[in-house]
């Protein structure tokens, strides 16, 4: 990423200044429209090159400034429809703006000879003049990136975690004056989970005591302070669970007070976090009180669901792979979200955000995978800037930041820099914990099955005398700390010890027992796994009491499996294809007696892999 300017501060320009600031550089894009040769850093006697202005990406707030649409208040208020703000409740998008109409407009505004004149073709069109519409390639509408971390990130998932779950702790003593009233309002039910009491299982009749009901009763929608979806016991039960889930390297943690202003915000990363690996393991435990019949158009149903399209909708906006159909489910996931919203959360207003999120199908369908045309890139950049020291010096600060942000910048390219990264990768460290030691036959046979898989010419280390053509496996091995699996370090201990694999065309998951390395009988140094497997309890499947229950975990990208202790098995370096998060539950979850647990893949897939 390079670092172009630096917009003046102390303050973020307006609309009107931002074009002063943005004509320099349109002079400069036009004349590199056309081929020319230009010395770079690594082609210092010149190459030819051409530069065109691609995209647009950042929050909605800039891109508005800088392409000249109106404000998220304004009547029309969405850069690429041209949607009215009093139908925002309708959810849904207007006529795309084309290219022409919207050069048109803002060349009318352009010409506008005074405010009031620019204000009302804003109004009505919701375009004002932007420098960039000077290039003649240039289309407004889209070359525009709706940026997921923004919007989907701090805006969609915030707004339905604060807003519409109302999921906020408040502090004792005022937990103490709202208790009695709170009590009242929900009669007595603080926790979702709470059982009928007895006087409500004696008025039962013995049709109602079926399996079909057993405990499924359904829950309130407004047991919190002040009607919130969560209650203070609900909130501490999401706290205690967000505790045992283990998230790998790569994922963000977060508070343990979560839901307390004390916290501060959370980022984007944490809100992604939070939604696509530590909500579904939580929900799940939380309010499936049995995994047959349960019933999805009941408060709970409606609920989870609810919760599984949102996170679904999470991650195929962070896939990294992007195939033709997922803008068209993604779309169909999100309409069912924001229909179950409706029900269970009907006085929470619809805001900018969600209506942005309509076009999120056109978006992945212009740029494949929005992640690689997320923000994150810049906020980091942005981010390194501000740490940058100024001395308050507002009148040399634009010149200090760029001049230390382009060292730093060529710093970063240097090959001594990114060898002194490489010193304190996790696996550049020493990772031999012991000598060779000798494999004990159970683990043996594993490693000789696996080998010979591949290699026919291997034979039992017992095999006397041993056959023209073929080898022994010995069986030496060195336990060591991690094994790198394509640039993945993998280890036997949290949080790097559970492991998603593919051997053929079927999908392992598993706990990491042991890793080992050995010298194979071509002199060649090797790694390998051994894995204790997690077997799936509730894979795809239809017409079985479960099945709503197996959907759900589908949409929330779960595993839900049974550690099997001692059925071991071996995993080469080159199968494992993620790490994955994961809780293990307390015995008899989910109808599954001991040794339950729930995983969930980093492996930045939009949907779970069901083979």
């Amino acid at each position: 990423m390079c670092l172009a300017g630096v917009t003046p501060g102390p303050f973020s320009p307006d609309p009107q200044t931002i074009n002063h600031l943005l004509t320099p550089l349109v002079d400069e894009l036009i004349q590199l429209n056309h081929e020319f040769i230009i010395p770079t850093y690594q082609y210092p006697n010149g190459r030819k090159v051409a530069i065109k202005l691609i995209a647009v990406h950042g929050d909605v707030l800039a891109t508005k400034k800088v392409t000249g649409f109106a404000s998220h208040t304004a009547t029309m208020f969405c850069s690429f429809c041209h949607a009215k703000s009093s139908d925002l409740a309708l959810l849904q998008t207007g006529k795309k703006r084309s290219r022409d109409e919207t050069l048109t407009a803002a060349l009318l505004s352009k010409a506008a000879k005074s405010a009031n004149s620019q204000d009302m073709v804003l109004r009505e069109t919701g375009v004002r003049w932007s420098e960039l519409n000077r290039l003649s390639y240039w289309d407004p509408s889209h070359h525009v990136v709706l940026g997921i971390m923004h919007n989907w990130a701090e805006g969609v998932l915030q707004t339905h975690f604060r807003y519409r779950w109302k999921f906020w702790a408040i502090p004792v003593y005022e937990a103490k004056k709202k208790r009695s009233v709170a009590t009242t309002s929900t009669s007595g039910v603080a926790n979702k989970r709470t059982k009928l009491n007895i006087i409500d299982q004696m008025d039962l009749d013995e049709e109602d005591m079926s399996e079909d009901s057993d405990s499924n009763h359904d829950i309130p929608l407004n047991a919190g302070v002040d009607g919130a979806f969560f209650s203070m016991n609900d909130i501490e039960t999401f706290r205690r669970g967000m505790k045992e889930v283990v998230l790998p390297p790569g994922l963000p943690h977060l508070p343990p007070n979560l839901g307390e202003s004390k916290h501060g915000k959370l980022k984007a990363s944490q809100w992604h976090a939070l939604f696509s690996y530590i909500v579904p393991l939580v929900i799940l435990e939380m309010y499936v009180e049995s995994v047959n019949n349960l019933d999805l158009g009941s408060n709970r149903g409606l609920f989870l669901m609810n919760t599984a399209h949102l996170v679904h909708c999470t991650n195929i906006l962070y896939a990294h792979k992007f195939k033709s159909k997922s803008a068209t489910l993604w779309q169909s996931y999100y309409m069912k979200y924001s229909d179950t919203c409706m029900k269970l959360f009907p006085n929470v207003k619809i805001k900018p955000n969600h209506h942005y999120a309509l076009h999120l199908p056109d978006q992945m369908i212009a740029w494949g995978p929005l992640i690689g045309v997320a923000e994150f890139g810049g906020e980091r950049l942005i981010g390194d800037l501000q740490r940058i020291k100024t001395n308050d010096r507002i009148d040399a600060m634009n010149l200090t930041i760029m001049s230390k942000g382009c060292q730093m910048q060529r710093l970063m390219e240097r090959d001594d820099f990114r060898g002194l990264l490489a010193i304190d990768t996790p696996g550049s460290a020493d990772r031999r914990v012991h000598g060779n030691i000798r494999l004990k036959k159970g683990r043996y046979e594993l490693l000789l099955r696996h080998v010979a898989r591949s290699d026919t010419t291997v034979v039992h280390r017992d095999t006397f005398p041993i056959p023209n053509g073929k080898k022994a496996l010995s069986g030496i091995v060195k336990p060591v700390r991690s094994v790198d699996c394509g640039g993945l370090v993998v280890g036997c201990v949290q949080p790097r010890n559970c492991v998603v694999g593919r051997v053929g065309e079927k999908t392992i998951y598993g706990l990491v027992k042991q890793c080992y390395e050995y010298v194979d009988h071509n002199g060649v140094q090797r790694g390998f796994l051994i894995v204790e497997k997690i077997v799936d309890r509730y894979p795809k499947a239809l017409r079985l009491p479960s099945t709503n229950f197996r959907y759900l975990c589908f949409l929330l990208g779960v595993v839900v499996g049974e550690v099997k202790p001692g059925a071991e098995m071996v995993l080469c370096p080159s199968e494992v294809t993620a790490l994955a998060a994961y809780r293990r539950f307390s015995p008899n979850t989910f109808s599954i007696a001991c040794n339950s647990i729930g995983v969930v893949p980093h492996s930045h897939q939009a949907m779970l892999s069901l083979s």
